[in-house]
C-alpha cells in the first residue's frame, strides 16, 4: 500500500497513525509505515505480522522483498520530474 499525503509531515503525522491503526484494525495492514520530511522521520510505526506462520512481528527497522514493486513507484517520480 502506498499513501501519499500533501502538507507538513508534522501535521499528517497524527491523521496517518489513526489510518495505520484503522487499517491494521480491519486486516488490511501488516507492515511498516515511515513518513519522512525533509530527511528526518516524523512517524515510524510497524503493526501486525511480519510473517504469519512463524508469528513474527514486524519492526520499524525490518527489511521487507519488495520484487518489482518498486518499478512503478520509480516510474511514476520520473514522471513527475519530467513535469
Amino acid at each position: 500500500v502506498l499513501l501519499l499525503l500533501v502538507g507538513s509531515a508534522s501535521a499528517q503525522a497524527p491523521r496517518l497513525g489513526a489510518a495505520v491503526e484503522a487499517a491494521h484494525a480491519a486486516g488490511a495492514l501488516d507492515g511498516v509505515v515511515v513518513l519522512i520530511e525533509a530527511g528526518t522521520v516524523r512517524y515510524a510505526r510497524a503493526v501486525g505480522r511480519a510473517e504469519r506462520a512463524f508469528g513474527t512481528p514486524t519492526a520499524v527497522d525490518m527489511r521487507f522483498p519488495v520484487a518489482s514493486v518498486t518499478k512503478q513507484m520509480a516510474a511514476v517520480v520520473a514522471l513527475q520530474l519530467a513535469a
